[in-house]
């Protein structure tokens, strides 16, 4: 009976230590992944300033998709990897456009060139402070979009904010094709045919593949060297100067890296000016 009671004994002592040595095992696994998480963080802050300096070395007279920041970076550390992404802003039509009657029309060749159905401009132009008829529930914001995310809250469908096909055409979605974060000017060199085509009514799918095909090799240093591009005219520069760059002045950068098996991602906005860096915007995750 004794050697039972004893034995009974040493199996509820084992089973205590056990859990506690779980316990402990679980809080070292919770601390090194917390370790590993901070590390990461402070690799793609790291990343972030090496970035800025990189960025320096850029011509800022025009910007292309041949410069060195428009290359994905990789860049191995200890244990891990950095892999950095950077797109400009002025690529992109800056959506608080539309607030103005002039950038109204623009947004609105937009959203037609690309079939948006589930949202109108009119009623985008309200929410930013526009004028125009507003038909909810809840007040207008009054105020410029702060993110993409905005047209979702308004009622944008997800095939007209990330992309759809219809028959056997497929439209980009309008959180490829837009931002709040650019001064409000597309550069040539890098927007897409669907934003070239909204800066003036006179071009169509074939000019604005034309002038992404002519910029591949003959990148514009001048709004005025469109004129070259067969179908230009002056009538068409005319439409462009109020909206058009060769240069950009935002940058959106990705930051991904991992530490061992943690990873992480930091996600920021640099605005150049001159030979000036500022973030204006981060996130780490």
């Amino acid at each position: 009976m004794i050697i039972l009671m004893v034995l009974g004994f040493f199996m509820v002592l084992s089973g205590i230590i056990s859990e506690e040595f779980l316990a402990v095992r679980q809080t070292e696994v919770l601390v090194h992944k917390f370790y590993l998480k901070q590390q990461a963080y402070h690799e793609a802050v790291s990343a972030l300033k090496f970035l800025t300096l990189y960025l320096k070395e850029d011509d800022p007279s025009y910007d292309t998709l041949n410069d060195r920041w428009a290359y994905p970076l990789e860049l191995p550390i200890p244990e891990g990897e950095i892999r950095v992404q950077v797109e400009d802003e002025e690529r992109y039509l800056n959506l608080n456009l539309v607030r103005t009657e002039a950038g109204f029309k623009v947004v609105k060749r937009l959203f037609q060139e690309i079939r948006v159905t589930s949202l109108s401009p009119e009623l985008l132009r309200v929410w930013v402070g526009g004028s125009g008829f507003w038909d909810r529930t809840y007040p207008p914001k009054k105020a410029p979009l702060d993110s993409l995310e905005e047209l979702l809250f308004l009622g944008m469908s997800r095939e007209d904010f990330y992309g759809k096909v219809e028959g056997f055409t497929f439209y980009p979605g309008l959180s490829t094709l837009t931002t709040v974060w650019s001064n409000g000017r597309v550069n040539l060199n890098t927007a897409p045919a669907e934003v070239i085509m909204a800066l003036s009514p006179r071009i169509d799918r074939t000019l604005a593949e034309k002038l992404v095909e002519y910029r591949r090799t003959h990148p514009f240093k001048k709004i005025e060297d469109t004129i070259l591009i067969e179908g230009f005219n002056f009538e068409i520069l005319h439409d462009l100067r109020p909206w058009a760059t060769v240069k950009s002045e935002n940058f959106r950068v990705t930051i991904e890296v991992r530490v061992g098996e943690v990873e992480g991602e930091l996600k920021a906005i640099v605005q150049r000016r001159g030979s000036g860096f500022k973030v204006v915007y981060w996130r780490f995750s």
